[in-house]
């Protein structure tokens, strides 16, 4: 049926994800949990999030993304787009876009506005704050 291909797919795209990111590994088609699989299972919150910035901090797109976000701290999703197209052009960037900004959002690697369709470090929005503390302090 429709919805059991549709589940099927999901739990495909979500074991591929996880062996990506070194969570599992996948021999002979069974799903096998890693020594680091098997440690972020046991975490809390927390070291969960942190385990997982780890890990998509070394793949190629997000370190790519990173540096080129700290060098110009604000890039329009067009750009990210672009370089997808060339460096995976069998694949969907939008798809690739949309997974990025949720996985980056998570690991608090970056600020996605969804709106203006930009990607920015947060360093301004932390330098915001921080006038806003001042500010605060001295009146």
């Amino acid at each position: 049926t429709q919805q059991m291909r549709e589940e099927f797919g999901s739990i495909i795209s979500i074991a591929q994800a996880a062996e990506i990111l070194g969570f599992v590994v996948t021999p002979d088609h069974e799903i096998i949990l890693t020594p680091l699989g098997r440690a972020i299972s046991g975490v809390d919150g927390d070291e969960k999030k942190e385990i997982f910035k780890e890990q998509i901090q070394k793949l190629a797109l997000f370190r790519s993304m990173m540096s080129q976000l700290e060098a110009e701290e604000s890039v329009d999703e067009d750009t990210f787009k672009e370089q997808i197209s060339r460096s995976l052009p069998y694949e969907n960037a939008d798809k690739i876009i949309d997974t990025m900004v949720d996985w980056g959002r998570y690991a608090e690697l970056f600020d996605f506005d969804a709106t203006l369709k930009k990607f920015t470090t947060g360093h301004e929005e932390e330098e915001n704050q921080a006038e806003d503390d001042e500010t605060h302090l001295e009146e």
